[in-house]
């Protein structure tokens, strides 16, 4: 991403940077969503007044409304603020925000806030350009939202917090399986090291074994001559 900004730069000069890395995030989140959610529409949104980045709807649940920013700092609250009004502007009760270089200030790594009585954000910062986790926040707001228009009521608080302390809770024990990983590709490479020792050795002994026969052919010749 930083070579890419920096490419973009050398075109067309620092005043551009910003634009520079918010396009990329767009870009990267439609894509993501084009692919993962393909019965979905997604709407670019971006370039209109008192709109999210995004907007993602279906024919099975409430518009949600989709905003990245690919900030080197903090995300300040006024930028949340923003968000709430837009959404509040557009009549969307369901909105993604995600960060992916930097914190949300105010909000941990994961975090759901209710607004103005039945509106939710669900926010996402600090997460690099991780397709998994973006897709994983999308489809757990489709969820709620399917829940709440299903029962046409508020969702309680605390049951959401407690599932997203289970799904941060499953992630933590992600970097097991790259544990898990590494013992095998390190008992591979040991492995493999020691077949190239053993086809090394079977390699000498035929270079010896064929030494010796030659100089045996070649003393058989010499006497027989002599």
């Amino acid at each position: 991403q930083d070579k890419l900004v920096k490419m973009v730069e050398d075109f067309t000069g620092k005043t551009k940077t910003s634009v520079s890395r918010g396009d990329i995030a767009e870009n990267y989140i439609e894509k993501i969503c084009e692919i993962e959610f393909p019965n979905d529409t997604v709407i670019r949104s971006s370039g209109t007044a008192h709109e999210a980045d995004l907007q993602l709807r279906g024919d099975d649940f409430p518009n949600i409304m989709i905003e990245s920013k690919n900030y080197t700092s903090t995300i300040q609250l006024k930028e949340i603020d923003k968000f709430k009004y837009d959404m509040t502007r557009t009549n969307t009760n369901y909105g993604v925000f995600f960060s992916f270089n930097s914190k949300i200030s105010g909000k941990k790594n994961m975090d759901i806030e209710q607004f103005n009585g039945n509106k939710y954000i669900l926010y996402i910062s600090d997460i690099g350009f991780n397709q998994d986790i973006i897709v994983m926040a999308i489809n757990m707001l489709k969820t709620l939202s399917k829940i709440s228009s299903v029962k046409n009521t508020y969702i309680n608080r605390s049951i959401v917090k407690d599932k997203i302390s289970t799904i941060i809770y499953n992630l933590n024990k992600l970097p097991e399986l790259i544990s898990i990983l590494s013992k095998t590709r390190t008992t591979l490479i040991e492995e493999e090291r020691s077949i190239r020792t053993s086809m090394d050795n079977i390699h000498m002994a035929y270079i010896t074994t064929e030494s010796a026969m030659k100089q045996i052919i070649q003393d058989i010749e010499r006497d027989i001559h002599s």
